[in-house]
């Protein structure tokens, strides 16, 4: 093998190497997630089938169905590091106003630390809860 040929199979490697490394941690968030169910601290369960959280390229969305034709529902930004994702919310974005308790955060921005994360499984963790989510 000529020069030529191993400098250019050694690239080839090279690059598909970089481009396997990519953004692997967001490989399996993206897309569309239902909340199944929420476990406190202490041990207790509770079901849950009306709350979708959506990541898009650093794009959140939250998502409650409030009744069978109503909604609440909100955007921010999230970025992902080290088995962390940090979401923003940005208040102006949600509709309708008047639902205070419709998002269940004690603010707009929330820490979580990824427990799993499959392409049909995603279990979250924070605030002294774990949140369970199957892809939607």
């Amino acid at each position: 093998m000529n020069f030529r040929k191993l400098s250019l199979l050694i690239l080839f490697f090279s690059l598909l190497g970089f481009y396997s490394c990519g953004d692997d941690e967001n490989s399996n968030l993206e897309g569309r997630w239902q909340l199944n169910q929420i476990e406190t601290s202490d041990g207790k369960k509770q079901d849950v089938d009306t709350i979708f959280y959506s990541f898009d390229r650093n794009v959140f969305q939250y998502l409650k169905l409030t009744s069978d034709t109503e909604t609440f529902m909100g955007f921010g930004n999230y970025s992902v590091s080290g088995g962390e994702i940090k979401v923003d919310l940005i208040w102006d974005s949600f509709r309708p106003y008047e639902c205070d308790t419709c998002l269940g955060w004690n603010n707009l921005s929330r820490n979580f630390i990824i427990k799993k994360n499959t392409s049909s499984a995603l279990i979250l963790e924070s605030e002294e809860e774990i949140l369970y989510f199957k892809k939607y």
